[in-house]
């Protein structure tokens, strides 16, 4: 049998919960949206040089794929990123059907 202490913490634990769930589906995006009117900040748009500029590796693991992957590495080429700073991986071809991509160097 549940004495009334059980079921008086079972009360606080059940409006604490319905609490955070109301606050992270109303009350945390109301406050967001405040906060964006109150002070708005400017989208910046496009690649800002910087030398602090992390490097990026696009490691692309594929299975017979051949007729995709010279297109999706000459797409990662083409970036707006700095030169040097992006590095794109793809395996060694393991069928003889699979292309030879130029510009490329396999794993």
């Amino acid at each position: 049998m549940m004495t009334m202490m059980t079921m008086t913490k079972m009360k606080y634990i059940f409006w604490i919960a319905a609490v955070l769930v109301g606050y992270s589906y109303l009350a945390y995006p109301a406050w967001l949206w405040l906060r964006s009117w109150w002070s708005p900040r400017p989208v910046r748009r496009g690649f800002v040089e910087s030398p602090a500029a992390p490097t990026v590796s696009a490691v692309m693991v594929v299975r017979n794929e051949e007729s995709v992957i010279a297109r999706k590495l000459d797409n990662l080429l083409t970036l707006d990123y700095p030169q040097g700073k992006l590095d794109a991986m793809a395996p060694r071809p393991f069928s003889p059907v699979m292309p030879a991509i130029p510009g490329f160097v396999p794993l």
